[in-house]
């Protein structure tokens, strides 16, 4: 048996998409190292506030916040509840496929839909 530390004790993460899948596996997994956790979700169902639920009646912090990661504006709206709500801003968690890229990335047409290819980082015109 091993022993658990929660070496994120008194930390404060945000994940987005993390109402799901990978997202929702990352969520669960932060409060049981300390972290207090909010998350985001794009699509209206229940997956988020059970999770959340889950989160606080193990006595940890959960706060589910619906934002669109390729909105700038919910996005940012989002960083600022997650703020006002954590007691510590610590860890971001990227878990969405589209995000909101600064404006140097998108200006020019060789970095529009690049797609990766079976090497990470190189683009490919073909899929995986």
């Amino acid at each position: 048996m091993t022993t658990q530390t929660r070496s994120l004790t008194g930390k404060g993460a945000l994940v987005t998409g993390g109402s799901k899948g990978i997202g929702a596996a990352i969520v669960r997994r932060l409060p049981v190292d300390g972290a207090s956790v909010a998350l985001t979700f794009l699509h209206p169902g229940q997956a988020a506030f059970q999770l959340a639920h889950e989160i606080e009646s193990s006595g940890d912090k959960g706060l589910v916040l619906k934002a669109d990661s390729a909105s700038a504006n919910e996005l940012r709206a989002a960083v600022a509840d997650a703020r006002e709500s954590l007691v510590r801003r610590d860890i971001f968690v990227s878990n969405v496929n589209r995000l909101v890229y600064p404006a140097p990335f998108v200006t020019t047409a060789r970095h529009r839909n690049v797609k990766l290819g079976p090497k990470a980082g190189r683009p490919s015109s073909g899929s995986f």
